[in-house]
């Protein structure tokens, strides 16, 4: 049976028998409708219409009595066992509905308002068709019968039919739900090597199904069911966008056009887990060995495995059908690709001059099913793989060089064929069986620290020695053909890449199809193998493309009608001086596209293409020099900037900050969560610019969503384009053109990292990546080095925004997260697990930046990242972190103030997220704590922003705070804040100092945010309230100097905080009095403050209604105005004035 239709008949057996079971199922029980209603209320007819439904979904997927043989004994015995499956299910379902039908005959208790029994719908009549209602025996018809409850209906039930009976039908259901579960593992399996060798570029997709099924094994088995039918329908989806054919057979029917139709049971407590069979140890084992396959494939990927290839640009329509076609009619002598394809061995090498497209025919041959279909004639009879990998020079290491090769190659051919794993790579599956085993013994979780080590990364030669056993082991039972796209871009020695190719193609069964530009190397290296010379065979494929891209144009076409032979001409003399260089081309047909409105006539056109220079690199620099050169200028020193520092590359969101012509938009932005509607706006923006300023020599690209996403990656247009930029000249004259400006690229990303913290949405369950911190520093040091200046404002924006991520993710951060990282869209689990979301999204990219946002937060660890055993560098929080308010009306009320009010999360307390790989985490100590640079900072070092700055070698920064004599940072200034207004030992008669109060808050210390406990304010608020309530009626003369100074003080820290934005409904608890009451400002001035002071009361008074009102104002204002939403979700956004205030109060005071 084939792999994709045993996943789905063994999803649809699923189905059956997870309703059967529940269905018999003694246990109290609710029922949910499909439409998600839930009642207690059982509906005899509907459980029937249900039974019907599900009996005759298995009958459309049953397996064919005739089948074919598999193609190996596994997937037989799997089909065997299906069919086993299926027959027993039916005959369940049979004996089910019978159970049923004896209800018909027993009048059970009426309930009130019953709904009436209504006649069978006509979709169920054509679902389940004529012939199968005809056949349904009057017995089993609906009889309209409800229950007031699940109890009611099982009593009855049983006391109808033979308990013997029910009993042996019970069985059989938990039985066939255990066997069924195993069959659909293995099916699923099945399933995934199927996909892999039809779509590798799902591989993403195919992973993150994994993980979610394995993440689900430890929560029980109805979570783990629940998971394998979700994650099973959202395969044979992927499968069905992969083959996108309109075949009406019954396989092709979507599962949830009967399914979807179904209700479900809903229990208290999961009563499957007590009815353990022999089953169990068969699942438990396909469990183990599918979490070491995950494992070890896991180990060989990247992040940009694919990027490359999926970046290539498909070829035009109607180009490169030549290639399978006779060489004899050729006007120039080539080679016969479609015989080497048929009956070829060892190495075809396609080749050719810089920009004419190998690249482009790269892609076309993988993706081509002919290429396939002729390769069946060279496999004669026997299994053909097909695999590809392209280098590229521009991308990260990984992409230029053997070991990206290897990994790429070895996780492709590994994901098609995994049993092969244990023989090819028996020391790394020994290690990880031992790793898995004792996290399934223990039940641990998978990073657990307290497993054993997880295998050490593979080294080249390992890998190659790994290859070279895949290779020789599969080509005993499969042919195999390798695509590799451009060996020149191999990132080291050429002719290692060449003797890797040469000794693969020595193999029986392996052949390669290589392209390369015609160096020496390469033409010495493949002399005597079949060759084509690209250049020279695409002639017709250009004409086709200037004529097809030309004539779409209404203008063009206009223009052309009273001159077709000019047009004829001018398409021949565009392909003639282009000399075979289709980038040539595709860059001078932009030109007159985008410029057909300013010209007459098609002669215009042949003279615009006249001028142009036929060197390409003559054409970049004529092509930006007709643009704003020293715009385009600062793009791209912006861009190799990046380039140079980041692994990862530049997105075109973090580009559009950095390209912000608001010079003091990174000082004056707030703290606030960036909008789907802005990041939509900056990244069009973006984009448009870089076509139009850029001339396009830079674009944006993103497979998975639009080439205007925000994890959209900005690259050069072709390797060209970068091999031009890097030339010496070139360089020079670029940077002259913003050499009077103190122009600074590292500035710019500076800027743009800072905007990147500021908008990030951050919680203690997703903190924040410290990576952005890591290369803000760097490039703060750089632009220190390009302008031999400081800029203090700019680099204190850094401090105050990782400070306020810091503290929202409870003083946690990640390294290694990726905030705008692999974004493959898990929209539709997203949805299918009430996933919320903003609606109403007024363009189609802010749909896919929606869809970008809920894969990011989902994914945050990254794909696998329960699996991803790495070392934890973490700090256990205290659990002091965890108090609440105390329940009374007064807290309350506080409580719900303050959710309206600021968005905090002061009711209900997160639980303390589980520390992910390289994690860090402090309660007490700065952020900077956590911050590690190599070769710059080592990790816990750093105790202030200061220390960080001095580290990393920030000289003018470091000589700017020097000279202010102020060095404090915000939670250097936060910690002495809070242990003045919390001291260790009693506070003195003369209370809290004014003056420290006020350097403190002057310098950037927030008196609303409490690392845990109560804030600074709340603490003034409770002490000056007990501090006062000492004075107990006594008069002034009473008291001693020091308490009546400690009264005055007390009144004007007040004052103080008051004045520096401190929450002017906030409430405090004072500790030493009676009840311990919970105070508000308005109450300590009001019954607390004495009478000597009575005066300075009523004038605080006056100032605490002022704040109030300012709140209340700039609360409304935010409503009408912001586009965004604060941090929590449930205000609107934050205004500049108010940026550490939004920080929500987690912790009650004690």
């Amino acid at each position: 049976m084939d792999a994709l239709a045993a996943l789905s008949l063994a999803s649809t057996l699923m189905h059956f028998a997870d309703y059967g079971s529940q269905l018999l199922s003694q246990a109290p029980q609710s029922y949910r409708s499909a439409h998600g209603t839930l009642t207690d209320t059982i509906d005899v007819e509907v459980l029937i219409l249900d039974l019907l439904s599900l009996k005759q979904s298995m009958k459309r997927r049953a397996p064919p009595r005739c089948a074919a043989a598999a193609s190996d004994a596994h997937n037989a015995e799997n089909g065997k066992a299906l069919q086993a499956l299926y027959e027993r299910c039916i005959n369940a379902a049979q004996d089910m509905l019978a159970q049923l039908a004896k209800l018909k005959s027993q009048r059970g208790p009426a309930i009130q308002n019953a709904p009436q029994r209504s006649a069978l719908p006509d979709k169920w009549r054509g679902l389940l068709g004529a012939d199968s209602l005809e056949a349904m025996d009057r017995r089993q018809q609906p009889a309209g019968m409800h229950f007031r409850n699940w109890s009611s209906f099982n009593r009855r039930l049983r006391a109808v039919c033979d308990r013997l009976e029910m009993e042996a039908l019970e069985d059989s259901l938990w039985a066939i739900r255990r066997d069924v579960q195993f069959r659909m593992l293995v099916s699923f399996r099945g399933a995934l090597c199927r996909l892999a060798s039809q779509r590798s570029q799902t591989s993403h997709e195919l992973r993150k199904l994994t993980t979610r099924i394995l993440d689900s094994f430890y929560e029980g088995d109805k979570s783990f069911t629940s998971q394998m039918l979700l994650q099973s329908q959202q395969l044979l989806r992927l499968d069905e966008s992969a083959e996108n054919d309109d075949d009406d057979d019954a396989f092709s029917t979507p599962m949830s056009d009967i399914i979807q139709s179904i209700g479900s049971f809903q229990a208290p407590e999961d009563i499957i887990l007590n009815k353990s069979t022999a089953a169990d140890t068969r699942l438990e084992n396909e469990v183990f060995s599918f979490i070491i396959d995950t494992c070890v494939l896991d180990s060989l990927t990247f992040a940009t495995m694919v990027d490359r290839r999926e970046s290539v640009e498909k070829a035009h329509a109607r180009t490169f059908d030549w290639i399978y076609k006779d060489a004899g009619a050729a006007e120039v002598p080539w080679s016969n690709y479609l015989t080497w394809l048929r009956h070829g061995d060892g190495i075809c090498w396609i080749n050719g001059k810089v920009g004419c497209g190998k690249s482009t025919l790269m892609r076309y041959l993988y993706e081509n099913k002919t290429t396939q279909h002729e390769l069946e004639t060279w496999a004669s009879g026997r299994p053909c793989d097909l695999y590809s990998f392209f280098f590229w020079n521009s991308g990260d290491e990984d992409q230029k060089s053997q070991l990206g090769l290897l990994k790429s190659l070895l996780f492709d051919l590994l994901q098609r064929h995994r049993s092969l794993i244990p023989q090819v790579m028996p020391d790394v599956w020994k290690t990880w069986s031992v790793r898995v085993k004792a996290a399934m013994e223990g039940k641990l979780p998978y990073n657990s620290s307290v497993l054993p080590p997880e295998p050490s990364s593979l080294s080249l030669l390992s890998l190659k020695k790994i290859f070279k056993r895949v290779l020789e082991s599969l080509g005993k039972s499969t042919k195999v053909c390798f695509f590799i796209d451009g060996l020149d871009e191999y990132g080291a020695e050429h002719l290692d890449i060449v003797k890797l190719v040469n000794q693969c193609a020595l193999l029986p069964n392996i052949k390669l199809c290589l392209s390369s530009r015609p160096w020496r190397v390469f033409e010495e290296s493949f002399a005597g193998f079949p060759t084509l010379r690209l250049q020279d065979l695409t002639h017709g494929d250009l004409c086709h493309y200037v004529r097809d891209s030309l004539y779409s144009q209404p203008l063009m076409q206009q223009m052309s009608s009273p001159q077709a032979e000019d047009v004829s001409k001018l398409i021949q003399e565009t392909v003639t001086k282009s000399q075979g260089v289709f980038l040539w081309v595709k860059l001078v047909v932009r030109l007159l596209v985008h410029g057909l409105a300013a010209y007459n006539d098609v002669a215009d056109l042949q003279r615009r293409v006249q001028r142009l220079p036929t060197n390409i690199d003559e054409l970049f620099a004529h092509m930006l020099a007709e643009k704003d050169y020293q715009r385009a200028s600062q793009i791209m020193q912006i861009f190799q900037a990046a380039r140079k520092r980041s692994p990862e590359k530049i997105t075109l969101l973090q580009l559009a900050f950095a390209d912000d012509q608001d010079e003091h938009l990174a000082e004056e932005a707030p703290m606030q969560k960036i909008t789907l509607e802005e990041k939509a706006s900056r990244c069009q923006e973006m984009n448009a610019r870089l076509q139009g300023i850029c001339a396009g020599l830079l674009e944006s690209h993103d497979v998975k969503y639009s080439s205007m996403a925000p994890d959209g990656k900005v690259m050069f247009l072709h390797r060209t384009v970068s091999d031009w930029i890097a030339k010496p000249d070139v360089w020079e004259e670029l940077v002259s053109q913003t050499a009077a400006t103190r122009f600074s690229p590292s500035l710019a990303l500076l800027k743009s990292y800072i905007m990147l913290l500021k908008g990030l949405d951050v919680t203690p369950e997703r903190p924040f990546d410290m990576g952005l911190v890591v290369h803000a520093v760097q490039y703060a040091k750089d632009a220190e080095t390009e302008l031999n200046a400081g800029f203090p404002e700019i680099f204190d924006q850094l401090d105050s925004a990782a400070a306020y991520q810091w503290r929202l993710g409870d003083c946690h951060a990640v390294y290694g997260s990726e905030i705008m990282s692999d974004t493959s869209s898990d929209t539709e689990k997203a949805q299918s697990e009430g996933a919320d979301s903003l609606s109403g999204s007024p363009s189609h990219l802010t749909t896919y930046l929606q869809s970008y946002r809920e894969s990011m937060i989902e994914n945050q660890d990254g794909i696998f990242g329960t699996l991803n055993l790495g070392t934890i560098r973490s700090a256990r929080k205290s659990s002091a972190a965890n108090m609440t308010f105390t329940e009374n009306a007064l807290a309350a009320s506080y409580i719900a103030h303050t959710e309206a009010r600021f968005g905090g999360r002061t009711k209900e307390q997160p639980q303390e997220a589980t520390p992910t790989r390289g994690t860090v985490a402090t309660t007490y100590d700065h952020w900077t704590w956590g911050l590690e640079i190599p070769g710059l900072i080592p990790m816990h070092k750093a105790t202030t922003f200061y220390d960080a700055a001095r580290l990393a070698g920030m000289k003018h920064y470091v000589a700017s705070k020097d000279s202010s004599a102020n060095v404090l940072d915000q939670d250097v200034g936060q910690h002495m804040l809070i242990r003045a207004v919390l001291p260790p030992t009693p506070m003195p008669d003369t209370g809290l100092e004014p003056e420290l109060v006020e350097r403190l808050l002057a310098g950037g210390a927030d008196p609303n945010f409490a690392y845990q406990g109560p804030t600074p304010w709340q603490a003034a608020l409770a002490a000056a309230a007990a501090h006062f309530a000492a004075v107990d009626g006594r008069d002034e003369d009473d008291l001693s100097p020091q308490f009546i100074k400690g009264c005055e003080n007390w009144i004007a820290v007040l004052d103080v905080f008051l004045r520096h934005d401190a929450d002017p409904y906030a409430v405090g608890k004072v500790q030493n009095v009676q009840d311990r009451p919970q105070v508000s400002v308005c109450t300590v001035l009001e019954s607390y403050v004495p009478g000597f002071l009575e005066d300075r009361g009523l004038a605080l008074m006056g100032l605490l209604e002022e704040k109030r009102e300012e709140v209340d104002r700039k609360r409304g204002v935010r409503q009408k105005k912001s586009p965004g939403f604060d941090i929590e979700r449930k205000t609107q956004g934050s205004s500049v004035e108010w940026p550490m205030s939004w920080i929500p109060i987690r912790n009650g005071a004690t």
